[in-house]
Protein backbone atom coordinates (compact mmCIF):
# COMPACT_ATOMS: atom_id res chain seq x y z
CA UNK A 1 0.00 0.00 0.00
CA UNK A 2 3.23 2.35 0.41
CA UNK A 3 6.53 2.69 -0.58
CA UNK A 4 8.97 0.43 0.38
CA UNK A 5 11.57 0.95 3.13
CA UNK A 6 15.05 -0.60 3.61
CA UNK A 7 16.21 -1.25 7.08
CA UNK A 8 13.21 -2.36 9.42
CA UNK A 9 12.23 -4.99 12.04
CA UNK A 10 11.52 -8.26 9.95
CA UNK A 11 8.01 -9.63 10.26
CA UNK A 12 7.14 -12.24 13.00
CA UNK A 13 6.09 -14.67 10.65
CA UNK A 14 8.78 -16.42 8.44
CA UNK A 15 8.07 -16.74 4.34
CA UNK A 16 7.59 -20.78 5.32
CA UNK A 17 4.74 -19.96 8.19
CA UNK A 18 3.35 -17.53 5.92
CA UNK A 19 3.50 -20.03 3.02
CA UNK A 20 1.64 -22.49 4.89
CA UNK A 21 -0.96 -20.52 6.12
CA UNK A 22 -1.65 -19.10 2.80
CA UNK A 23 -2.12 -22.67 1.67
CA UNK A 24 -4.29 -23.89 4.97
CA UNK A 25 -6.47 -21.42 4.48
CA UNK A 26 -7.42 -20.98 0.76
CA UNK A 27 -5.45 -17.86 0.02
CA UNK A 28 -2.94 -18.80 -2.77
CA UNK A 29 -1.23 -21.55 -3.34
CA UNK A 30 2.46 -19.99 -3.86
CA UNK A 31 5.48 -21.89 -4.52
CA UNK A 32 7.51 -19.16 -2.38
CA UNK A 33 6.55 -15.96 -0.60
CA UNK A 34 8.78 -12.98 -0.22
CA UNK A 35 8.47 -10.32 2.39
CA UNK A 36 9.22 -7.35 1.62
CA UNK A 37 9.02 -4.29 4.28
CA UNK A 38 6.75 -0.92 3.89
CA UNK A 39 6.53 2.24 5.09
CA UNK A 40 3.91 2.72 7.56
CA UNK A 41 1.88 5.58 8.89
CA UNK A 42 2.42 7.16 11.82
CA UNK A 43 0.65 4.32 14.11
CA UNK A 44 2.40 1.19 15.78
CA UNK A 45 1.16 -0.98 12.82
CA UNK A 46 3.39 -2.47 10.40
CA UNK A 47 3.10 -3.60 6.78
CA UNK A 48 5.04 -6.06 4.91
CA UNK A 49 4.08 -6.74 1.03
CA UNK A 50 3.30 -10.33 0.10
CA UNK A 51 5.31 -11.31 -3.21
CA UNK A 52 4.28 -14.59 -4.41
CA UNK A 53 5.70 -17.07 -6.69
CA UNK A 54 2.78 -19.12 -7.68
CA UNK A 55 4.74 -20.91 -11.07
CA UNK A 56 2.13 -24.49 -10.16
CA UNK A 57 -0.53 -22.15 -8.37
CA UNK A 58 -3.92 -21.23 -9.80
CA UNK A 59 -3.82 -18.67 -12.36
CA UNK A 60 -6.72 -16.67 -10.42
CA UNK A 61 -3.86 -16.56 -7.43
CA UNK A 62 -2.93 -13.24 -6.48
CA UNK A 63 1.03 -12.31 -7.56
CA UNK A 64 1.27 -10.52 -4.12
CA UNK A 65 -0.76 -9.19 -0.89
CA UNK A 66 -0.29 -6.96 1.87
CA UNK A 67 0.18 -8.71 5.78
CA UNK A 68 -0.87 -5.84 8.40
CA UNK A 69 0.93 -6.71 11.85
CA UNK A 70 -0.25 -5.08 14.88
CA UNK A 71 2.57 -4.13 17.87
CA UNK A 72 1.47 -6.52 20.25
CA UNK A 73 -1.37 -9.52 19.27
CA UNK A 74 -4.26 -9.54 20.86
CA UNK A 75 -5.63 -13.13 20.34
CA UNK A 76 -8.49 -12.80 23.04
CA UNK A 77 -9.39 -9.80 22.32
CA UNK A 78 -11.80 -8.11 19.58
CA UNK A 79 -9.93 -6.88 16.38
CA UNK A 80 -11.09 -3.20 16.26
CA UNK A 81 -9.55 -2.58 12.57
CA UNK A 82 -11.43 -6.13 11.25
CA UNK A 83 -15.00 -4.95 13.28
CA UNK A 84 -14.98 -1.50 11.61
CA UNK A 85 -13.92 -3.15 7.84
CA UNK A 86 -16.76 -5.48 8.21
CA UNK A 87 -18.91 -2.70 8.78
CA UNK A 88 -17.88 -1.03 5.77
CA UNK A 89 -17.88 -3.19 3.72
CA UNK A 90 -21.29 -4.26 4.69
CA UNK A 91 -22.49 -1.24 4.15
CA UNK A 92 -21.03 -1.49 0.12
CA UNK A 93 -17.80 1.31 0.67
CA UNK A 94 -14.89 0.54 -0.80
CA UNK A 95 -12.29 -1.11 2.02
CA UNK A 96 -9.28 -3.67 1.11
CA UNK A 97 -10.57 -7.03 0.86
CA UNK A 98 -9.32 -8.93 3.88
CA UNK A 99 -8.39 -12.64 3.09
CA UNK A 100 -7.02 -13.91 6.58
CA UNK A 101 -6.54 -13.11 10.12
CA UNK A 102 -3.97 -14.78 12.09
CA UNK A 103 -5.39 -14.12 15.74
CA UNK A 104 -2.37 -15.52 17.61
CA UNK A 105 0.63 -13.93 15.53
CA UNK A 106 -1.73 -9.91 15.28
CA UNK A 107 -1.36 -10.01 11.19
CA UNK A 108 -4.02 -9.55 9.14
CA UNK A 109 -3.50 -10.61 5.36
CA UNK A 110 -5.09 -7.87 3.22
CA UNK A 111 -5.98 -6.81 -0.30
CA UNK A 112 -2.69 -5.28 -2.19
CA UNK A 113 -3.23 -2.16 -3.37
CA UNK A 114 -0.61 -0.97 -4.66
CA UNK A 115 1.28 2.13 -3.77
CA UNK A 116 -1.00 4.50 -5.29
CA UNK A 117 -2.51 6.85 -2.71
CA UNK A 118 -4.40 9.60 -3.52
CA UNK A 119 -1.45 11.98 -2.61
CA UNK A 120 0.70 10.54 -5.04
CA UNK A 121 -1.77 10.32 -7.69
CA UNK A 122 -2.34 14.20 -7.35
CA UNK A 123 1.22 14.99 -7.60
CA UNK A 124 0.84 13.99 -10.95
CA UNK A 125 -2.38 15.07 -11.75
CA UNK A 126 -3.16 18.56 -13.79
CA UNK A 127 -6.08 20.54 -12.45
CA UNK A 128 -8.89 18.92 -14.26
CA UNK A 129 -7.44 15.34 -12.99
CA UNK A 130 -7.25 16.78 -9.56
CA UNK A 131 -10.72 18.28 -9.59
CA UNK A 132 -12.05 14.66 -10.23
CA UNK A 133 -10.31 12.58 -8.05
CA UNK A 134 -11.43 15.33 -5.08
CA UNK A 135 -15.04 15.01 -6.47
CA UNK A 136 -14.43 11.50 -6.39
CA UNK A 137 -13.18 11.82 -2.57
CA UNK A 138 -15.85 14.20 -1.56
CA UNK A 139 -18.41 12.07 -3.13
CA UNK A 140 -17.18 8.83 -1.55
CA UNK A 141 -17.22 10.87 2.11
CA UNK A 142 -21.18 11.94 1.30
CA UNK A 143 -21.83 7.98 1.08
CA UNK A 144 -20.01 7.36 4.20
CA UNK A 145 -22.35 9.52 6.20
CA UNK A 146 -25.64 8.64 4.01
CA UNK A 147 -25.13 4.99 4.78
CA UNK A 148 -23.04 4.57 7.72
CA UNK A 149 -26.40 5.03 10.27
CA UNK A 150 -27.27 1.72 11.59
CA UNK A 151 -25.25 1.43 15.00
CA UNK A 152 -21.69 -0.78 14.97
CA UNK A 153 -20.68 -1.39 18.69
CA UNK A 154 -17.22 -0.31 18.16
CA UNK A 155 -17.33 2.70 16.18
CA UNK A 156 -20.29 4.12 17.60
CA UNK A 157 -19.74 3.66 20.94
CA UNK A 158 -16.91 6.52 20.71
CA UNK A 159 -17.23 9.84 19.67
CA UNK A 160 -15.62 13.81 19.52
CA UNK A 161 -16.76 14.43 22.53
CA UNK A 162 -15.50 17.60 24.70
CA UNK A 163 -13.21 15.31 26.64
CA UNK A 164 -11.78 13.76 23.81
CA UNK A 165 -11.26 17.32 21.94
CA UNK A 166 -9.27 18.34 24.59
CA UNK A 167 -7.36 15.60 25.41
CA UNK A 168 -6.08 16.34 21.91
CA UNK A 169 -5.21 19.65 22.28
CA UNK A 170 -3.71 19.22 25.12
CA UNK A 171 -1.36 16.47 23.32
CA UNK A 172 -0.34 19.27 20.98
CA UNK A 173 0.42 21.82 23.94
CA UNK A 174 2.88 18.91 25.33
CA UNK A 175 4.40 17.73 22.28
CA UNK A 176 4.43 20.89 20.18
CA UNK A 177 4.20 23.90 22.80
CA UNK A 178 6.42 22.16 25.36
CA UNK A 179 8.19 19.37 22.93
CA UNK A 180 9.27 21.13 20.14
CA UNK A 181 9.41 25.00 20.78
CA UNK A 182 10.15 24.47 24.16
CA UNK A 183 7.44 26.76 25.44
CA UNK A 184 6.87 26.96 29.41
CA UNK A 185 3.10 28.47 29.20
CA UNK A 186 2.28 30.59 32.55
CA UNK A 187 -0.53 29.60 34.40
CA UNK A 188 -2.79 33.05 33.60
CA UNK A 189 -1.96 32.11 29.82
CA UNK A 190 -2.44 27.79 30.59
CA UNK A 191 -5.77 29.13 32.28
CA UNK A 192 -7.34 31.08 29.05
CA UNK A 193 -6.30 28.68 26.54
CA UNK A 194 -8.37 25.60 28.48
CA UNK A 195 -11.06 28.37 28.86
CA UNK A 196 -11.40 29.52 25.30
CA UNK A 197 -10.89 25.86 23.53
CA UNK A 198 -13.50 24.17 25.82
CA UNK A 199 -16.10 26.74 24.53
CA UNK A 200 -14.78 25.84 20.95
CA UNK A 201 -15.04 22.19 21.64
CA UNK A 202 -18.52 22.54 23.59
CA UNK A 203 -19.92 23.85 20.18
CA UNK A 204 -17.94 21.05 18.26
CA UNK A 205 -20.01 18.58 20.62
CA UNK A 206 -23.26 20.05 19.80
CA UNK A 207 -23.16 19.81 16.48
CA UNK A 208 -24.99 16.58 14.49
CA UNK A 209 -22.95 12.93 15.11
CA UNK A 210 -22.21 10.97 11.56
CA UNK A 211 -19.39 8.14 11.45
CA UNK A 212 -16.00 9.73 10.99
CA UNK A 213 -13.50 7.95 9.20
CA UNK A 214 -11.12 10.13 11.59
CA UNK A 215 -8.36 10.56 9.59
CA UNK A 216 -9.91 10.92 6.09
CA UNK A 217 -6.72 12.74 4.00
CA UNK A 218 -4.73 11.87 0.56
CA UNK A 219 -2.60 9.57 2.41
CA UNK A 220 -5.43 7.19 3.88
CA UNK A 221 -6.92 6.90 0.42
CA UNK A 222 -5.82 4.56 -2.08
CA UNK A 223 -6.29 4.33 -5.74
CA UNK A 224 -7.69 1.00 -7.22
CA UNK A 225 -8.46 1.80 -10.91
CA UNK A 226 -10.32 4.28 -11.10
CA UNK A 227 -11.62 4.58 -7.86
CA UNK A 228 -10.72 5.33 -4.29
CA UNK A 229 -10.60 2.74 -0.88
CA UNK A 230 -10.40 3.87 2.29
CA UNK A 231 -7.89 2.59 4.87
CA UNK A 232 -6.47 3.38 8.13
CA UNK A 233 -10.16 3.37 9.28
CA UNK A 234 -10.06 1.43 12.92
CA UNK A 235 -10.22 5.20 15.20
CA UNK A 236 -13.86 5.45 13.31
CA UNK A 237 -15.90 7.35 16.20
CA UNK A 238 -19.13 9.31 16.24
CA UNK A 239 -18.28 13.31 15.10
CA UNK A 240 -19.78 16.23 13.26
CA UNK A 241 -20.26 16.08 9.82
CA UNK A 242 -17.09 18.51 9.18
CA UNK A 243 -14.55 16.26 10.64
CA UNK A 244 -13.33 13.91 7.87
CA UNK A 245 -14.19 17.38 5.38
CA UNK A 246 -12.01 19.10 6.98
CA UNK A 247 -9.79 16.21 7.31
CA UNK A 248 -9.78 16.01 3.54
CA UNK A 249 -9.88 20.04 2.56
CA UNK A 250 -7.22 20.92 5.06
CA UNK A 251 -4.59 18.54 4.07
CA UNK A 252 -1.12 19.27 5.24
CA UNK A 253 0.48 16.64 2.86
CA UNK A 254 -1.72 18.63 -0.44
CA UNK A 255 -2.43 22.41 0.50
CA UNK A 256 -5.72 23.40 -1.19
CA UNK A 257 -6.57 27.03 -3.01
CA UNK A 258 -9.50 28.52 -0.98
CA UNK A 259 -11.55 29.15 -3.86
CA UNK A 260 -11.42 25.46 -4.53
CA UNK A 261 -12.42 24.28 -0.69
CA UNK A 262 -15.51 26.32 -0.93
CA UNK A 263 -16.36 24.57 -4.43
CA UNK A 264 -15.67 21.18 -3.01
CA UNK A 265 -18.00 21.74 0.39
CA UNK A 266 -20.42 23.26 -1.71
CA UNK A 267 -20.66 19.93 -3.97
CA UNK A 268 -20.58 18.16 -0.68
CA UNK A 269 -23.65 19.47 1.31
CA UNK A 270 -25.23 18.98 -2.48
CA UNK A 271 -24.04 15.45 -2.57
CA UNK A 272 -25.03 14.80 1.09
CA UNK A 273 -28.48 16.39 0.81
CA UNK A 274 -29.32 13.90 -2.18
CA UNK A 275 -28.26 11.36 -0.46
CA UNK A 276 -29.72 11.94 2.79
CA UNK A 277 -32.37 14.74 2.48
CA UNK A 278 -30.88 16.03 5.40
CA UNK A 279 -29.93 19.85 4.12
CA UNK A 280 -27.16 21.73 6.18
CA UNK A 281 -27.31 25.40 6.46
CA UNK A 282 -24.37 26.56 4.43
CA UNK A 283 -23.65 29.47 7.14
CA UNK A 284 -23.71 27.15 10.07
CA UNK A 285 -21.39 24.64 8.15
CA UNK A 286 -18.92 26.97 7.25
CA UNK A 287 -18.75 27.80 10.88
CA UNK A 288 -18.65 24.44 12.28
CA UNK A 289 -15.98 23.76 9.44
CA UNK A 290 -13.41 26.56 10.83
CA UNK A 291 -13.96 25.73 14.32
CA UNK A 292 -13.38 22.04 13.18
CA UNK A 293 -10.21 23.26 11.50
CA UNK A 294 -8.80 24.84 14.16
CA UNK A 295 -9.04 21.71 16.50
CA UNK A 296 -8.74 19.33 14.07
CA UNK A 297 -5.29 21.06 12.47
CA UNK A 298 -3.71 21.53 15.94
CA UNK A 299 -4.46 18.02 17.07
CA UNK A 300 -2.35 17.08 13.60
CA UNK A 301 0.15 19.56 15.14
CA UNK A 302 0.64 17.67 18.18
CA UNK A 303 0.94 14.26 16.11
CA UNK A 304 3.46 15.52 13.84
CA UNK A 305 5.28 17.24 16.84
CA UNK A 306 4.86 13.56 18.59
CA UNK A 307 6.72 11.68 15.74
CA UNK A 308 9.75 14.20 16.03
CA UNK A 309 10.15 14.69 19.38
CA UNK A 310 9.46 11.21 21.09
CA UNK A 311 9.93 8.50 17.67
CA UNK A 312 12.63 10.21 16.62
CA UNK A 313 10.54 10.63 12.63
CA UNK A 314 11.51 13.66 10.94
CA UNK A 315 9.21 12.52 8.47
CA UNK A 316 5.98 14.72 9.37
CA UNK A 317 7.61 17.95 9.92
CA UNK A 318 6.74 19.87 6.87
CA UNK A 319 2.80 18.74 7.55
CA UNK A 320 3.41 22.01 11.15
CA UNK A 321 3.47 24.62 8.73
CA UNK A 322 0.53 24.18 6.34
CA UNK A 323 -1.72 22.93 9.50
CA UNK A 324 -0.52 26.34 11.24
CA UNK A 325 -1.54 28.04 8.31
CA UNK A 326 -5.36 27.02 8.12
CA UNK A 327 -5.54 27.52 12.16
CA UNK A 328 -4.63 30.98 11.54
CA UNK A 329 -6.94 31.94 8.51
CA UNK A 330 -9.55 29.99 10.03
CA UNK A 331 -9.68 32.34 13.35
CA UNK A 332 -9.30 35.55 11.54
CA UNK A 333 -12.23 34.40 9.62
CA UNK A 334 -14.42 35.05 12.99
CA UNK A 335 -14.25 38.06 15.31
CA UNK A 336 -15.87 36.17 18.34
CA UNK A 337 -12.62 33.51 18.11
CA UNK A 338 -10.47 36.73 18.75
CA UNK A 339 -9.55 35.74 22.28
CA UNK A 340 -8.31 31.95 21.37
CA UNK A 341 -6.32 33.24 18.51
CA UNK A 342 -4.66 35.79 20.75
CA UNK A 343 -3.91 33.07 23.58
CA UNK A 344 -2.88 30.45 20.91
CA UNK A 345 -0.13 33.32 19.44
CA UNK A 346 1.11 33.93 22.65
CA UNK A 347 1.70 30.23 23.31
CA UNK A 348 2.62 29.13 20.12
CA UNK A 349 4.69 32.06 18.15
CA UNK A 350 5.09 30.10 14.76
CA UNK A 351 1.18 30.65 14.75
CA UNK A 352 1.76 34.68 14.44
CA UNK A 353 3.47 34.18 11.08
CA UNK A 354 1.12 31.48 9.57
CA UNK A 355 -1.09 33.61 7.71
CA UNK A 356 0.73 33.86 4.71
CA UNK A 357 1.90 31.47 2.14
CA UNK A 358 1.79 27.88 3.82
Amino acid sequence: MTLALPEIQPMRLSPSALRQRLLSAAVARPDAVEIVPLAGDASTRRYFRLLLSCETGAAADPASLVAMELEVPQPDAPMEWLEIHRYLSGIDLPVPNVFDYLAGEGVLILEDLGDATLEERLKQAGADEAQAWYEKAVDLLAHLQARATAPEPTAFSRRFDVEKLMWEFDFMLEHYAAGLLGRSLSPSLAQTLREEMTALCRELEALPAVLCHRDYHSRNLMVRGGDLVMIDFQDARLGPPQYDLVSLLRDAYNPLDEIFVQEMKARFLSARQTMTGDALSPMEFDRGFDRMTVQRCLKAVGTFAFQKTVKGNDRYLPGIAPSLFNVSNALKRHADLGPLRNALEEALPPLRQAGGAP
